[in-house]
């Protein structure tokens, strides 16, 4: 009985920094990671898309190309080559699923660590009252297979860092609108570097003697690289964001 009343005192004293912060330092640890997994992953497929490359660089010095810079000047031509390398390398609906996809992942991996966390110390990990100053998502069908609860409150706190109109559109893998990182740097897959290296691939085209289709899939790999590099960095802020929300409710 007595050692009883002393294992509870002990525990009572000493249970939350010996029990229970580890467990919960360890889940956000695992929650980060899951983030930097994620990140790498949407990394990735956005520069698998080097594989269209060749056959992007083909079509601007193609005939097609040659007929279009002689009928509508080198101003028109520039606006067509920036308009097919958005459409190949940076297509807004690709690169909203693609977007989408990385969110619900990063909200599965954090659902699995925290049920894990739940077993670990025996009770649910969210304790707290989340703050009514939160940005609401708009209530919408969610992924299948995704804890209703979870994916709401995950997309409530992305909702207060980029806005409503994301959390509902990531709820039903729809869609995510130009610019939805919030940032310059995630605006770009509608305009960022596009115009730019258009214009290098034009004034190539137009002065060099020899054919320029090295060169011009060379900078075009080099701006998917760097755009993709960005867009990773952009996604893993946010995420990251949303997850010091998330862990101030865990108790």
């Amino acid at each position: 009985m007595l050692l009883g009343i002393v294992g509870y005192v002990v525990y009572a004293l000493m249970g939350e920094n010996t029990f229970i912060n580890p467990v919960l330092q360890a889940g956000h640890e695992s929650c980060r990671q899951a983030i930097v997994m994620r990140g790498a992953e949407y990394e990735k497929a956005l520069l698998a898309r080097k594989e269209r490359i060749p056959e992007l660089a083909d079509t601007l010095v193609g005939y097609k190309a040659k007929w279009k810079l002689i009928w509508d000047g080198k101003e028109g031509f520039q606006k067509w080559t920036a308009e097919q390398i958005g459409n190949t390398l940076y297509n807004p609906e690709e690169n909203q699923r693609l977007l989408a996809m990385s969110v619900k992942a990063v909200a599965y991996d954090w659902q699995e660590i925290e049920n894990g966390m739940a077993k670990q110390l025996g009770r649910p990990v969210i304790g707290k009252t989340r703050s009514e100053e939160q940005v609401a998502a708009p209530k919408h069908t969610l992924p299948t297979g995704l804890d209703g609860t979870v994916m709401e409150q995950m997309m409530m706190d992305v909702a207060a860092i980029v806005g409503s109109e994301v959390a509902g559109y990531v709820c039903t893998q729809v869609a995510i609108s130009s610019g939805v990182l919030a940032t310059s740097a995630a605006a770009g897959w509608g305009t960022f570097g596009i115009s730019l290296v258009a214009g290098v691939i034009v004034d190539w085209i137009i002065s060099f003697f020899n054919d320029p289709t090295p060169q011009i899939e060379a900078e075009l790999g080099k701006k998917l690289e760097e755009n993709a590099a960005t867009m990773r960095a952009e996604f893993e802020r946010i995420m990251l964001e949303a997850l010091n929300k998330r862990i101030k409710e865990w108790d």
